[in-house]
């Protein structure tokens, strides 16, 4: 209105009235542009608030995602460790088998199932200490049988082992 007012009074030629109206027309207009203006620097804001938003989110959204996938191969190791205890277990228990069978192989005599040689060592040392330390007396009573390889051609291994083993037991 008050541009078609300010080109009404320029052709009649009242360029006061004309240049009255026409200021107040740049003032309008200039009002105009400047909210214009801040309504599209708000929606710039807003759209630049959203899309951080989004992009935020989508953050979220992934390091979610990588976490829930952590936490699966997490869950599988676990498993894994489990399993290689329970293992280790199992390993533990058959070497203490075998060792304590490996203790009395080197204990005992194959043959006879006696106590072997280093075994009588290992507790007459023992036996010998003890008897030092508490002054105790110690007698050792030694047999030889001479020709025992006879007993054994004639009546095997086994009766050999029975007239000079019978009365005595495994370690």
């Amino acid at each position: 209105v008050a541009f078609v007012l300010s080109e009404t009074y320029k052709v009649m030629q009242n360029y006061r009235k004309a240049l009255e109206y026409h200021e107040e027309y740049a003032h309008l207009w200039e009002t105009f542009l400047s909210q214009e203006n801040e309504l599209r620097l708000q929606l710039t804001e807003e759209r630049f608030l959203s899309e951080r938003e989004q992009q935020s989110l989508e953050i979220y959204r992934l390091k979610t995602v990588e976490l829930a996938e952590a936490q699966e191969e997490l869950k599988l190791l676990v498993e894994a460790l489990q399993q290689a205890d329970q293992r280790q277990s199992e390993l533990l228990t058959q070497l203490a088998e075998k060792n304590a069978e490996l203790e009395r192989l080197a204990k005992e005599d194959a043959l006879t199932g006696l106590c072997n040689r280093r075994y009588i060592d290992q507790i007459m040392q023992r036996v010998f200490q003890e008897a030092q330390t508490h002054g105790g007396r110690l007698t050792i009573g030694i047999l030889d049988l001479d020709y025992f390889k006879k007993i054994n051609d004639q009546h095997g291994h086994p009766g050999g082992d029975l007239v000079g083993f019978g009365g005595l037991g495994p370690a």
